[in-house]
């Protein structure tokens, strides 16, 4: 009996300890299937670099297990929901278990990348990019240790990515 009452005081202390704030996954999911948004689960088994690139990149790319993009593609019908939605995104981002790794505002878009993890492996990375004119992005990076100054220098590889994928041309196609 004391084993039971042991595990239901485990229990409690885990859904007390659970916060009910806003989070990343739970705006993801609550987005999926609302028209203004384009929601990608895309498996990094799929994604390839193309001939050339750096076996470290190669490597790093392995160590990427999966990314969720989210797209709110702004027009003039919807312009007062993208303030709302955009300012929802930046709530879920002050969460004080996200770490800020950078931040950058260039020709008038606004670039935020967070992690959750410590500075030498991190399980997941968010991109936030978002454009007054355009509309936003949200990626989720998910992976196994991934390390901070790869993942930059993957990014920066970013022409190496094989583009005739067919997550490239739905994005490109619902961007349009």
């Amino acid at each position: 009996m004391k084993r039971i009452y042991f595990i239901l005081g485990i229990g409690l202390l885990t859904l007390i300890g659970c916060s009910n704030g806003p989070s990343l996954q739970k705006y993801f999911v609550s987005k999926q299937d609302n028209e203004n948004f384009l929601s990608l689960d895309v498996p990094t088994s799929i994604v390839s670099l193309k001939e050339g690139a750096s076996k470290e990149n190669l490597e790093t790319l392995k160590s990427i297990k999966k990314v969720n993009l989210l797209m709110f593609k702004l027009t003039q019908e919807n312009r007062d929901v993208f303030e709302e939605e955009k300012s929802e995104v930046m709530a879920v981002l002050k969460n004080k278990n996200l770490i800020e790794l950078m931040r950058a505002n260039h020709e008038g878009t606004q670039l935020r990348v967070v992690y959750v993890g410590d500075e030498d492996t991190v399980d997941e990375f968010i991109v936030f990019a978002a454009n007054d004119q355009e509309g936003f992005g949200l990626a989720r990076v998910l992976g196994d240790r991934m390390e901070p100054h790869k993942i930059m220098a993957l990014l920066n590889d970013f022409d190496r990515m094989d583009k005739e994928n067919p997550i490239f041309s739905q994005i490109e196609g619902f961007m349009r």
